[in-house]
């Protein structure tokens, strides 16, 4: 697992859901039932950004990057 998707999963822990690890995805099953299901080796630059976004449809209320980008 990539180490910002180890940091997602951390937060998402700490908050209620349960991640397993499958063969090439992870399973996030969140408090109130909800399943989203990710690949485990997220391949793009847009992978991340999909994945916190697809979880906060689900709940998760994912801290934004507020980190400006330099010019």
């Amino acid at each position: 697992m990539n180490k910002d998707l180890a940091g997602l999963a951390r937060f998402a822990r700490q908050h209620g859901w349960d991640i397993t690890q499958g063969r090439s995805h992870l399973k996030w099953y969140g408090p109130e039932g909800q399943l989203v299901v990710t690949s485990r080796t997220p391949s793009d630059r847009r992978a991340i950004a999909n994945v916190v976004a697809v979880l906060r449809r689900h709940g998760l209320a994912v801290p934004t990057n507020n980190r400006k980008k330099k010019q």
